[in-house]
């Protein structure tokens, strides 16, 4: 969506207070943002809020699909309760 927009990552993450770093973990699914985030993203890109949530659960979702995965980590926690993460990003 950031691409669409036609903006910078950079810019993003400035716009946005935050570190490039931080932003590009964030855009990369390997960190999952605040709904506070989210919002402000959503008003950013000028795009409804429950698409900018779906859209960063599908990231994470697939990030951690490629990550490998280990018994009794967070990663195996997320990917077994399906909605959890989700459902605390709903307006």
């Amino acid at each position: 969506m950031r691409v669409e927009a036609g903006i910078r990552r950079r810019d993003l993450a400035r716009s946005l207070s935050l570190a490039q770093a931080r932003w590009s973990r964030i855009e990369r699914g390997l960190l999952m943002p605040e709904p506070a985030l989210l919002r402000e993203l959503a008003e950013l890109l000028g795009r409804p809020f429950d698409v900018v949530v779906r859209s960063a659960a599908y990231t994470r979702r697939r990030a951690l699909m490629a990550s490998p995965v280990r018994r009794g980590t967070r990663v195996v926690e997320e990917m077994t309760t399906p909605g959890r993460r989700l459902a605390a990003y709903a307006p």
